[in-house]
């Protein structure tokens, strides 16, 4: 009985380190690598799910599981020095790596919310009007008219609506994915302000502007708002010398 006991333990350290290990492994050969050896043990799927999204659930046995807002995710290309585009909108400084798995993350959200210059910069891109017309997209602006957007953009407009209360009312949209906040500084200066942004991913780019846009404008109204951060994730991509940076935005 002993041996058996000790034999069961060993195996329980061993598929605890294989799934604790999931979320340094992007490619589902990795984790199917892990998994092989135990394709026997009956684990959870709750569990196992949770832990290949590199996330663990808070929810006990027994307790109802409560419905979860949507997260706005504040998610950006930046240089070293802080910047998310040239002083004039540009971009072409983004260094690619194809070893990021955008399809993953593009898998989670539905919805993209931005500020003018981002929608006015992206649209004029084929890439843009491709990702507009696959997506559920709110533009916040005090100047831009309905008939000058593409007809699936919805305008949120500041001065007619209360922007903390249409963005809390998309966050509590239930049955819905997270929400990209595709850009630009100014408008998650609003938003980190206001408490309604989640998660800030930044990839820090291996580039130097010296002068842009910058990841954040803090709103007139609250110049010394500190918004505290807690790390959630780092990786690096050795190829192009990229990091990407996750923090969730302390409540």
């Amino acid at each position: 009985e002993i041996r058996i006991l000790m034999a069961i333990s060993i195996c329980s350290v061993v598929l605890a380190a294989a799934l604790l290990s999931l979320p340094s492994f992007g490619p589902k050969q990795a984790i199917a690598f892990h998994l092989q050896p135990f394709t026997r043990i009956k684990v959870p799927q709750r569990l196992l799910s949770t832990y290949l999204l590199g996330e663990r659930s808070n929810t006990r046995r027994g307790q109802q599981q409560q419905p979860q807002t949507r997260k706005i995710r504040y998610s950006v290309a930046q240089s070293l020095d802080g910047f998310i585009a040239t002083s004039d909108g540009g971009y072409d400084w983004i260094v690619e790596d194809t070893s990021i798995d955008m399809g993953y993350y593009m898998s989670k959200i539905d919805t993209l919310l931005m500020g003018r210059g981002t929608y006015e910069t992206t649209v004029a891109t084929d890439f843009g009007r491709a990702l507009f017309s696959s997506m559920e997209v709110y533009v916040v602006s005090k100047t831009l008219g309905k008939d000058t957007m593409l007809p699936n953009v919805q305008l949120i407009d500041p001065t007619k609506s209360k922007l903390d209360d249409v963005v809390s009312n998309l966050k509590d949209d239930q049955g819905k994915k997270d929400i990209w906040l595709f850009g630009g500084g100014v408008l998650a200066g609003e938003l980190l302000a206001a408490g309604l942004v989640d998660r800030v991913e930044v990839a820090v780019m291996p580039v130097i502007l010296g002068q842009g846009i910058p990841l954040v404008l803090p709103p007139a109204s609250k110049k010394n708002n500190v918004v505290k951060l807690n790390l959630h994730s780092a990786e690096t991509f050795d190829d192009s010398s990229i990091m990407l940076l996750k923090y969730d935005v302390e409540s």
